[in-house]
Order: structure tokens, then sequence, then C-alpha cells
């Protein structure tokens, strides 16, 4: 029996109306690999050995795609450095919470506790999410283990922030 359901990206769409989610069918790690846009996420989660924790559990993680990375001038290079470890696994955690969160449940919320204990602020303007002060972007993708939301930019953090990492300049 064919599945007619709408696609984006090559997932079927979850239309359950507003706030919806695009069903990866996979955890969050793949359904980051399928996007193509967070190819640097990705390396710096595994430098930070953070794969794995990802893979368990529930997760919200607000992405930030290549561009974005590109956009802070961050030299992956240095910051995949094992010296960095400690520093990259905070800054990425400041970017997850744990537990899987609609866009519904988001929009509800003042603030969130990452999982580097930071608070992310969730702040809605007209239309737009902004978590930390950083534009959601594009639908929600629902993982197997989780929601992705793509962000325009890497969500500073203070000491761990795209200021004080090593850049490219």
């Amino acid at each position: 029996m064919a599945n007619n359901a709408p696609m984006m990206n090559n997932m079927p769409m979850n239309n359950a109306g507003k706030g919806s989610a695009f069903s990866s069918g996979q955890d969050i790690i793949v359904t980051l690999q399928n996007q193509g846009k967070f190819e640097t996420l990705l390396k710096l989660i595994d430098a930070a050995g953070l794969t794995e924790t990802l893979k368990g559990g529930q997760f919200t993680i607000f992405a930030p795609t290549d561009d974005a990375f590109k956009a802070a001038n961050i030299n992956v290079y240095e910051w995949t450095k094992p010296e960095n470890k400690e520093k990259l696994a905070s800054l990425l955690k400041a970017h997850v919470i744990k537990e899987s969160m609609s866009m519904d449940d988001l929009q509800k919320q003042d603030n969130l506790a990452s999982l580097s204990g930071r608070v992310i602020k969730v702040t809605k303007i007209g239309d737009q999410v902004l978590v930390s002060a950083v534009k959601i972007t594009g639908h929600p993708v629902q993982g197997t283990n989780g929601m992705v939301y793509t962000v325009e930019k890497v969500i500073a953090t203070g000491e761990e922030s795209p200021t004080t990492m090593p850049t490219n300049k």
C-alpha cells in the first residue's frame, strides 16, 4: 500500500496541526545526518564525546547549521583538539534539553534547563520563536528520541561562546 503522506526532505510530514513536525523515523543523530546541513555540528558532537549520549534518552536539540558555525568564524580544527573537549561539550550541551518538546509545548515555556545547566530563555515575537535570543528557523523534525530545531546562530553561553573559542581570525 502506497504512503500518500506529504513529504519534505524525503521525510513524511506529521499533519498534527499547529506546531507540527516532520517525522524522520530515526534517532536525532541520524536525523541530523540526513538533513545535510549539520556536518559541522555532528563533527563537534563526536569530538565532544556526545554522540552516544544523544542516541539514548529523550532530547530536544537546538541545532546550528553549518552556515551558523561559518558565520561565527569558528575554527573547527581548534575546537576538536583534546584540550578543548570540556569547553566544547559545555557549549554543545547548552543547545540541548533532556526531554522531547513539541513546538506547542516549547512556546508555553519561559525558561528551559540545558544539559550544561545553563538556562535557555524562550521568547515568542509574533510568529517567531527564539531560544536564548537565537531564532528557530524552518520546521522541527521529530526523531525517535527527540526533536531537532534548526537555529540560525550558535547559542552564546558566556565562557564557551563562539567569541571566546578558537576562530579562523
